[in-house]
Formats: C-alpha cells, sequence, structure tokens
C-alpha cells in the first residue's frame, strides 16, 4: 500500500520508489524533472515576453500602461512572480520616496555648509589637523541632519 501520492501525477508512492523532496513534498523523480522543465519553460516565455516589452520601450523611446505596464505585469504573473497588493506597494514606493526626500535634505544640508565654509573663507589643506571651529560646524551639520532624520540608512 502507498503511503503517499504524488502531487504532480496523482501516482502512488511506494517506500522503494524514487523520489525526491520539492517545497516539502515528495514526487516522483520524473515528476520532479517534469515540474522543473515545465518550470523553466515558463518563466523562459516570462523572460522573452519581458525583453520584447524592453525592446519596445527602447525603439519607441517612451513607456505605455496598455503595451508596456499591464503586459509586463500579466508575464510576471503568468512566470509565478505575484504582484503585492495596493497597499504594500504603495507602502514601499512611500519608502523610496522617504528615501529620496532625505537625500535630497542631505544635499541641502550639506550646500549650507558648504556657503558657511565659503562665506568664512576657510581652507583647509590636505592633511592639516582642522580647527575646533571646524569641528563645532560639524557637529553642527550632523546634529542638524539628525534632527531631519537624515541618516542615509533605513529607520527602524
Amino acid at each position: 500500500m502507498p503511503k503517499t501520492v504524488c502531487p504532480f501525477c496523482a501516482g502512488p508512492l511506494y517506500e522503494h520508489d524514487v523520489s525526491r523532496q520539492v517545497d516539502g513534498q515528495r514526487y516522483h523523480i520524473d515528476c520532479v524533472i517534469r515540474l522543473l522543465k515545465d518550470k523553466n519553460h515558463e518563466q523562459t516565455k516570462a523572460l522573452r515576453a519581458i525583453n520584447d516589452i524592453r525592446n519596445s520601450i527602447i525603439a519607441l523611446a517612451t513607456m505605455n500602461w496598455s503595451a508596456h505596464i499591464y503586459p509586463l505585469v500579466a508575464a510576471l504573473n503568468e512566470a509565478g512572480y505575484e504582484s503585492d497588493d495596493y497597499e504594500e506597494a504603495k507602502a514601499k514606493a512611500q519608502t523610496l520616496i522617504d528615501q529620496r526626500d532625505r537625500a535630497f535634505k542631505m544635499v541641502e544640508i550639506a550646500e549650507t555648509a558648504l556657503e558657511k565654509i565659503t562665506d568664512k573663507n576657510i581652507y583647509v589643506k590636505p592633511g592639516t589637523h582642522i580647527s575646533t571651529s571646524m569641528r563645532i560646524f560639524a557637529e553642527e551639520a550632523i546634529d542638524e541632519m539628525k534632527k531631519h532624520e537624515v541618516t542615509g540608512r533605513k529607520e527602524a
């Protein structure tokens, strides 16, 4: 009597059968090979579709929802790469926007610091010991960045 059934072919799996575990389930070895070939075929088909979309975008030098985005999503879904739901996608996009905003704030702070240094006509030769006033100014800039949560790393 078989203890289990192969999920791919629904055939019985006996103790003496050559089989392999895939995603926690036991399959006949020939079913594993067919399963992998099917998955490879699906992914190759998706890559070809994505390549066609890319070539179209490059050739047209523009992107269109109907011609590019929807087919891209469909190709990825067919290959087994389901998209995030709206809220998850929006949260990830917001994280990227926040990172961009922090980067712009860092540039703004750096430009302000550069203006202050330029206004004071401070010149520091390479290898020269930085004065106490410069060190204090640098610490103030770091404090300002922290105040605006501009750290360059993801906040916990």
